[in-house]
C-alpha cells in the first residue's frame, strides 16, 4: 500500500446509555502501516459494560496521580492513539511504575503513538526510572491467531527486554460498524467458545515464543462468561480485568472469573497525570513491587 492516502471518519458509537463523540477527519499518508483510526477504546468497550450489566450507576472518581497512590500498592496507566501525544517525562514521579501501549489490531492495523512511546519509556529506563512498558494487541474475530500474532511481533520487534511487562491479549468484545455506526453485535457471536479460545491460544503461543515471555490477557467477566463460559484452557495466563462497577470499586477488588484470579485490574477511565492532557484507564496491580517482578518475569 505505497503512497496511499487515506481519509476516514471516524464512527459514532451509538449504544443505549451511552453517547460518545469521536474525532471526525483523520489524514493518513506515508501508510505502509494501516493506522488505527476508528477502534473503539478499552474505555468505550469497559463502559458499554458497566451501563448493560451493571447498571446506570455514578462513574468512579478521578484517580489523580501521584495523590491517589497509597504507599506499598503498584499502579499504572494504559495508553493508545486515543490518548494523543503523551509526554512520559514526570511519569515515574508521579507513581506511575508501569504502562500498557497498544500496539496493534487484527492483521494489519498499528496504532500510530505505539513506537513514540515505547522508545520514550525505555529512555526512561535507561536514566534509572522506575517505569515498565508493555504493548498489547486487540484480538479480533475475523482473523486467525497466526496472522494477528505476526502482526504485533512485527510491531514491538520481536525479543522483549528485560525490564519489558509481557505482551498482552485484550479479548473483549469485537463490535462492528453497520451503516457508518459502531453498534453492539460482538463479531465473536458466531464463533464457539473452542474456536475462540483456539484462535487466543495461537497467538498467544506465537508471541511467547518470539518475545520470551508468558503473555497476559485483558478482558472483561461478562464478556468471559458469555463467550468463554466456564473453559479452563486459558487457566494458566495472568488475567487483567476492566471492572468500573460501583459494588468493585467499594471492596476494592474486581468481579473475578470463575477459576481465575486477577493480576492487573482496571478500575476506572478517569485517571489524570501530567503528561496526558485528558482522562487515562488506570490499573492497580494485585500485589506489591516484589510480586510484580515475579509475575511478570521483570529483572
Amino acid at each position: 500500500m505505497n503512497n496511499l492516502t487515506r481519509r476516514s471518519a471516524l464512527r459514532g458509537f451509538a449504544v443505549t446509555g451511552i453517547g460518545l463523540t469521536l474525532p471526525s477527519i483523520i489524514d493518513i499518508s506515508h501508510a505502509d502501516d494501516l493506522y488505527l483510526v476508528d477502534d473503539l477504546s478499552r474505555s468505550d468497550l469497559a463502559l458499554y459494560a458497566l451501563l448493560q450489566f451493571d447498571g446506570d450507576r455514578t462513574l468512579p472518581r478521578q484517580f489523580k496521580f501521584p495523590d491517589h497512590v497509597r504507599t506499598g500498592e503498584i499502579w499504572g496507566i494504559d495508553v493508545s492513539h486515543h490518548q494523543g501525544r503523551v509526554d512520559w517525562s514526570d511519569m515515574p514521579d508521579q507513581g506511575v511504575f508501569f504502562a500498557y501501549l497498544k500496539a496493534s489490531q487484527g492483521k494489519s492495523f498499528r496504532d500510530r503513538e505505539f513506537g513514540r512511546n515505547w522508545l520514550a519509556i525505555k529512555e526512561l529506563r535507561s536514566q534509572g526510572k522506575k517505569i515498565h512498558g508493555g504493548a498489547y494487541h486487540f484480538l479480533s474475530a475475523g482473523f486467525s491467531g497466526e496472522e494477528q500474532a505476526t502482526n504485533f511481533i512485527d510491531r514491538i520487534g520481536g525479543k522483549l527486554d528485560a525490564s519489558d511487562m509481557p505482551a498482552c491479549l485484550d479479548l473483549e468484545w469485537d463490535f462492528e460498524v453497520r451503516n457508518g455506526r459502531v453498534i453492539p453485535n460482538d463479531r465473536w457471536g458466531a464463533l464457539s467458545s473452542e474456536r475462540i479460545v483456539r484462535k487466543a491460544l495461537s497467538w498467544l503461543a506465537a508471541v511467547e515464543q518470539a518475545t520470551g515471555k508468558r503473555p497476559i490477557i485483558y478482558t472483561n467477566a461478562h464478556w468471559w462468561h458469555e463467550r468463554i463460559g466456564n473453559r479452563k484452557d486459558l487457566a494458566g495466563y495472568p488475567i487483567w480485568i476492566a471492572d468500573y462497577s460501583k459494588k468493585s470499586l467499594e471492596a476494592e477488588k474486581p468481579r473475578e472469573i470463575d477459576g481465575h484470579s486477577w493480576t492487573i485490574w482496571q478500575l476506572t477511565d478517569r485517571g489524570s497525570t501530567s503528561g496526558i492532557g485528558g482522562n487515562v484507564d488506570t490499573n492497580r496491580f494485585s500485589g506489591n513491587e516484589k510480586d510484580f517482578y515475579k509475575a511478570f518475569q521483570i529483572t
